[in-house]
């Protein structure tokens, strides 16, 4: 039977302990195929610690670029302040308006690019900015200036999806349709400097429990397409996550649903198999 090859990714590796205990049980799961992680934090050398003793054959490790909400790592934030970063909505609104500083966010990426490679010993096998910041204008063109000067192989998260596909699963539809105009910049911007993207995305919905989790990737799952990057928040619960993030109890439930039997039946009813998209081609500029 033809099965859609996808890559279920999860999100915020690094952001705490709790969190990082999940994501890695899943990992030996075999439930994932790719997670991203935040370096930015004093954490990271545990963090990445944990992660060199876990077998990751399977799953590719990418950098969570960090723009908001956190201390900055290189001592500057987007605007070029020695201060700490801003809420999501400021910056997106900021980079739209052209009050970002360029110099500024490649700062700080390649430090956290730097502190990635230094606890890891080589470079991730893709990056993607939490809240999607990698797509913003200014940061989409830092961060892929960097990439193609340091000559990385690697791939780039993409969060578009096609508008059919979008309309059709009824989750989140106008994020999700922000997002989507939001990617052709850097679609357009790593095609021009030859690098892979994913071919589809899911996974965005308002992160609370107001939908049972299952329901909502079994919609995520649908109209799905070879190369499609599915992500997610799974975690557990410490005070590290509670003091640094809003997103709490929730991951745990999608954590539970990912560990599961449902999930795995779920997959098998969708038709879907689960791999690392570096091993796979990836979408061109005359994909739709």
């Amino acid at each position: 039977m033809h099965q859609t090859r996808i890559a279920i990714c999860a999100d915020d590796y690094g952001i705490s302990p709790a969190v990082d205990e999940a994501i890695i049980s899943l990992v030996r799961k075999k439930r994932l195929s790719a997670l991203s992680c935040m370096t930015a934090f004093e954490n990271w050398p545990n963090s990445a610690r944990r992660l060199n003793q876990t077998e990751l054959d399977k799953v590719d490790v990418g950098l969570h670029v960090t723009l908001t909400n956190y201390p900055s790592l290189s001592g500057r934030n987007p605007f070029g302040e020695k201060k700490n970063f801003s809420s999501p909505g400021k910056l997106v609104l900021a980079s739209y308006s052209g009050q970002l500083n360029y110099a500024c966010i490649r700062d700080e990426i390649a430090a956290q690019l730097d502190h990635f490679e230094q606890e890891r010993g080589h470079p991730p096998d893709f990056i993607d900015g939490h809240h999607h910041v990698h797509q913003l204008p200014v940061v989409s063109r830092a961060l892929i200036d960097l990439v193609d000067e340091r000559g990385l192989k690697i791939w780039v998260r993409n969060c578009g999806e096609k508008i059919g596909t979008i309309l059709s699963r009824k989750v989140a539809v106008g994020k999700t349709l922000f997002l989507m105009i939001n990617s052709l910049r850097l679609r357009r911007e790593c095609f021009a400097r030859d690098l892979k993207t994913n071919t589809g995305f899911a996974g965005c919905y308002d992160l609370t429990n107001a939908v049972e989790f299952r329901t909502l990737f079994k919609r995520f799952l649908s109209r799905t397409s070879n190369g499609t990057l599915l992500m997610c928040h799974p975690g557990g619960v410490d005070d590290t996550l509670r003091q640094r993030d809003s997103l709490v109890e929730q991951r745990v439930r999608e954590a539970d649903y990912l560990a599961g039997s449902d999930f795995l039946n779920d997959l098998a009813e969708a038709g879907v198999a689960l791999v690392r998209l570096s091993q796979i081609s990836h979408q061109t500029q005359g994909d739709a």
